[in-house]
């Protein structure tokens, strides 16, 4: 299923043209990820956040398309993909900061959990809140970075009452985006290809693939699915953009 689209998904090929994350101490050079996802709840000035719900099924949706995931990834090397259901609490006293702060929320957050460096952290942030890096007003909808030692993703949610199937389009398709391409590329270093961007938004295309809750593909446009993912594309024409359309939605090998 294709559409043709305004918003621009990731923002994270420009930040990494841009230096914004520091060298990786922990990801050898065109390494995978393998490790755990976490995901966290920041609270913001004036008690502005993701509500615990919206969270919890985000967190469900990252469940089920994690496999599925983690199966389109491994076209680009050896690759895990778990994901802790329980969220970390976070305060931030505002509702408008960038992407330095963010790595420094990163390194607070782990060293207080005592994170593992094999892990990720993964940062939906509410309506009412700006990211000046990625700010929703330009179409951003997400990114993935480093702090040097843990990758993390960022999400923009575009409303509240989410659904695990995501029909209101409101964080399902970014979600799954930053986790897949964080997953090929976690020292966000240009060592290896941001793997969705040919295959929806950036390249002014929307590619999607359905899944049943037993992680079945359904194929081209499903009346009913449980959940999806945004397109991943296939190694030889993820430097196209846009990549055709067999290249980015197939069955997860």
């Amino acid at each position: 299923m294709s559409r043709t689209v305004r918003v621009r998904v990731c923002k994270t090929r420009e930040l990494k043209k841009r230096g914004a994350f520091p060298k990786a101490r922990t990801f050898q050079r065109a390494q995978l990820f393998s490790g755990t996802l976490h995901f966290v709840s920041v609270t913001f000035a004036g008690g502005l956040k993701v509500p615990d719900a919206d969270l919890a099924t985000a967190i469900k949706h990252a469940v089920l398309s994690a496999p599925v995931i983690s199966a389109y990834c491994s076209q680009y090397g050896a690759n895990m993909v778990r994901v802790d259901t329980t969220p970390i609490p976070f305060t931030f006293n505002g509702t408008s900061y960038n992407d330095a702060q963010l790595q420094g929320w990163v390194s607070s957050i782990t060293k207080a959990h005592n994170t593992p460096t094999t892990d990720a952290l993964v940062f939906l942030s509410p309506q009412g809140v700006t990211n000046s890096d990625a700010p929703v007003s330009q179409g951003v909808l997400g990114y993935h970075g480093i702090n040097g030692t843990h990758p993390y993703s960022f999400i923009n949610v575009l409303g509240t009452g989410l659904t695990v199937d995501d029909r209101a389009d409101l964080y399902a398709v970014a979600l799954s985006h930053e986790i897949a391409e964080m997953t090929v590329d976690p020292a966000a270093d240009q060592s290896n290809p941001e793997v969705c961007d040919s295959c929806a938004g950036n390249c002014n295309v929307d590619y999607r693939n359905f899944f049943d809750a037993n992680r079945n593909w359904l194929g081209l446009n499903p009346t009913s699915y449980t959940f999806l993912t945004d397109g991943i594309c296939t190694p030889a024409k993820v430097s196209a953009c846009p990549a055709p359309q067999n290249a980015c939605i197939y069955k997860p090998p």
